[in-house]
């Protein structure tokens, strides 16, 4: 586990800026640190919640950020009340189908235009509720003690805090002009390569995933090595 205290720790010391308390580089060193904690999020989906959505007849577009608490850095899918889910399409092709489609007979569709507005499709004839999958917009960390593990502040397994570290300095590096590590390029190369692993590490918790079925063939060659003998053929 690192704590924010921890994670500012160790980056300040490494490319050497300053740590007095509320002073202008530990401000930075937050902000950067709380960046990396979106970033992450984003890049990953290593923290996911369900949440519903109540849909309000006659009303075709939502704001996430006041239909989901506390808003949402991406929405993965939407399920309507049939357990079904809705299929993405562009804000231009949402456009069209409400131009020229008649409602109520249409697959359920949904679109996002920029970072807040959710559009639906057909719009809702009666009250009702859509299930949402989602990464939440986690909390800022703000004083030491907060942890990006807890779920207020990102839910983001301990042992993937080293990936926050690497962010922090790379940003750091890059604002101190680090020549160590070519102005952070080894610092956001660590980070990337990091993601790589971490994405492949939460895949893995669901199992592994089967190979696909290899047809093995009945004939049947001679081995070179001994005339005597035949094996399959590759």
């Amino acid at each position: 586990m690192a704590t924010l205290a921890l994670l500012r720790s160790r980056v300040s010391k490494k490319i050497g800026l300053d740590e007095t308390a509320a002073g202008a580089e530990e401000v930075l060193l937050d902000s950067w640190l709380n960046e990396a904690v979106e970033q992450v999020l984003l890049r990953s989906r290593c923290f996911v919640k369900k949440a519903t959505i109540t849909l309000t007849k006659d009303v075709n577009e939502y704001e996430l950020d006041t239909v989901l608490s506390g808003g949402t850095l991406s929405v993965l899918k939407l399920i309507n009340s049939d357990s079904v889910p809705l299929e993405r399409v562009s804000p231009e092709e949402m456009a069209d189908l409400r131009r020229s489609t008649a409602s109520g007979t249409q697959a359920w569709k949904y679109a996002l235009d920029g970072a807040n507005l959710l559009m639906i499709w057909p719009t809702p004839t009666a009250a009702g509720t859509l299930t949402v999958y989602h990464v939440p917009r986690p909390t800022a960390m703000t004083t030491g003690a907060n942890d990006p593990s807890t779920a207020t502040y990102g839910g983001i397994p301990a042992e993937f805090h080293k990936l926050l570290e690497f962010y922090g300095l790379w940003q750091a590096a890059d604002f101190d002009d680090d020549a160590s590590s070519q102005v952070g390029t080894l610092y956001r190369a660590a980070f990337d390569r990091g993601l790589a692993e971490m994405r492949r590490a939460l895949r893995q918790r669901g199992g592994r995933k089967l190979g696909p079925a290899r047809l093995v063939s009945s004939k049947r060659r001679w081995l070179a090595s001994d005339p005597s003998q035949t094996v399959p053929f590759d």
